[in-house]
């Protein structure tokens, strides 16, 4: 779990990762993650505005020292995803789902996102990691509604890994 901005807002980024562990050293293995910004207002319209989506792939994760109480590993994740500008109202009045979301455009991508985690083995079975991650992803094709570069930025967050170490 983990704070990200996306198009310029503060977002959400949620998700999970499988990973082999190979000799304390080397981690191969698939990850995803779901995101969601905060909403805009725009006037003209009486709308808010956001992007949610997700994007995953295959993940290589040296990691440095792995057998040591406090370590280090640099993962990189190399896949693909789909974000939706969407809309909704929050008209309580004369609305009968205030919350219901307008589908306005979809996007997919190709992304990379290189990292590095200060891990911390908590006992045998157990690690939790901070990491700091950059999301580059490719231009998105819109008519103007957002930025081509909008998913591109920088995430940081907490993960509890559980597993054979």
């Amino acid at each position: 779990m983990g704070y990200t901005e996306v198009d310029g807002r503060s977002g959400l980024l949620i998700g999970g990762r499988g990973e082999w562990i190979i000799g304390h050293g080397l981690g191969l293995g698939i990850g995803g993650y779901g995101l969601i910004n905060e909403p805009e207002f725009n006037v003209n319209d009486n709308l808010y505005y956001n992007l949610a989506g997700g994007y995953g792939g295959f993940i290589m994760e040296p990691i440095i020292f792995g057998r040591w109480p406090v370590h280090v590993s640099f993962p990189i994740l190399i896949g693909a995803g789909g974000v939706a500008l969407t809309s909704f109202n929050e008209d309580f009045v004369n609305s009968f789902d205030p919350y219901e979301s307008l589908y306005n455009d979809a996007f997919a991508f190709f992304v990379v996102e290189p990292g590095g985690e200060l891990e911390f083995n908590l006992v045998r079975w157990m690690r939790l990691s901070f990491y700091y991650n950059y999301r580059y992803t490719t231009k998105l094709i819109s008519s103007g509604s957002i930025n081509e570069n909008a998913l591109n930025g920088w995430s940081a967050g907490v993960t509890l890994k559980v597993g054979s170490f």
